[in-house]
């Protein structure tokens, strides 16, 4: 790969293209995630790793060929945070070869973590960290994952609510009075759409004559995972977006700034709006686990809701199914 490192606000990003690659070849740019000038230049020298082998450390050939495999699987937010890690995680352990990973190496290097951020968070970079060696295990370059042998300390994450009631969806959609703000509410409440997706929603995707919403894949973004689906409009978002209007180019602030990670973001609007409504907890993608938890306790089909959502079976079963606690099915019992 050839690239190089370059300042988008106040964060370092990488522009990254392969050495066999045309010099017209479309290139992909990604977030380092840091301010600093010289840890930027060490993560984009990591991504380089796979493409010159013969300039780094057997480590750094291994975790470069991991890199290169994780690339075509995985969202571009989730290869950031896995870089990211696997560069801290080499920096902090200055391992050299592969087979020098041990268990007890680490364990010191999670208690480590474990004394500067939250033990969460050092799950999480352990997960990432057993990843990598996962696919080492697979791939015959060790013969087995030293992570799983790492203790980890009990801890509970803190109990919050995740959605509102749908008393409480209309209250937050027909008392918000930023025509902007209120297309996001129905995005999240109404069809489900990521952050990510709201911001990206262009006026093709409504097909209102077929009352029918298709978040679609463009040349300069896809949606996490990289698939289209389509979404039927209810009648109130309908409603809503005939007085609304299609906006040309994009459904929100046509005009934005584009130099940070998201073309737009509307969060401030957002966690402003709802907090004035006593609902300072309230996180926008807890409007997309809102519009899951209601339409599953409706009693609409799991299947239905995850083509919707644009996730699996599984993962709308274990993460939304349970959110809505009402049930009026308890009265069946005893025939009430």
């Amino acid at each position: 790969m050839a690239g190089s490192v370059y300042k988008r606000g106040a964060v370092w990003w990488a522009e990254i293209r392969r050495r066999s690659a045309p010099k017209s070849a479309k290139r992909n740019y990604i977030s380092l995630r840091t301010r600093d000038q010289e840890t930027a230049r060490e993560i984009a020298r990591l991504m380089h790793f796979a493409d010159a082998p013969e300039q780094v450390s057997p480590i750094h050939q291994v975790v470069g060929r991991f890199l290169a495999y994780k690339r075509r699987k995985i969202s571009q937010r989730f290869y950031e945070e896995l870089l990211i890690v696997l560069h801290a995680w080499l920096r902090d352990t200055a391992i050299q070869e592969i087979g020098e990973v041990t268990p007890g190496i680490l364990q010191d290097w999670f208690d480590r973590k474990t004394e500067k951020v939250k033990v969460s968070t050092a799950v999480s970079y352990l997960t990432w960290v057993g990843n990598f060696l996962a696919w080492c295990v697979r791939e015959e370059y060790l013969a087995e994952n030293c992570a799983c042998a790492v203790e980890v300390p009990r801890y509970s994450k803190p109990v919050r609510r995740v959605f509102v009631s749908a008393p409480e969806v209309r209250v937050l959609i027909n008392e918000c009075e930023d025509p902007e703000l209120r297309f996001c509410l129905f995005c999240g409440f109404h069809a489900g759409l990521r952050f990510g997706e709201v911001v990206q929603a262009r006026p093709q995707w409504f097909e209102l004559a077929e009352r029918l919403l298709h978040v679609t894949r463009a040349s300069d973004w896809e949606p996490k995972d990289r698939q289209d689906r389509t979404i039927p409009l209810t009648d109130e978002f309908c409603a809503f977006l005939a007085v609304y209007g299609l906006r040309v180019p994009f459904m929100i602030a046509p005009k934005a700034n584009s130099q940070w990670r998201y073309r737009y973001t509307f969060i401030r609007r957002f966690k402003s709006y709802v907090a004035s409504k006593g609902y300072g907890w309230l996180t926008f993608h807890d409007c997309r686990r809102t519009f899951a938890s209601i339409a599953v306790s409706r009693g609409i089909s799991l299947y239905k809701v995850a083509k919707w959502l644009g996730d699996s079976f599984a993962m709308v079963e274990r993460h939304y199914g349970h959110l809505e606690p009402h049930d009026p099915e308890i009265n069946r019992i005893f025939g009430t």
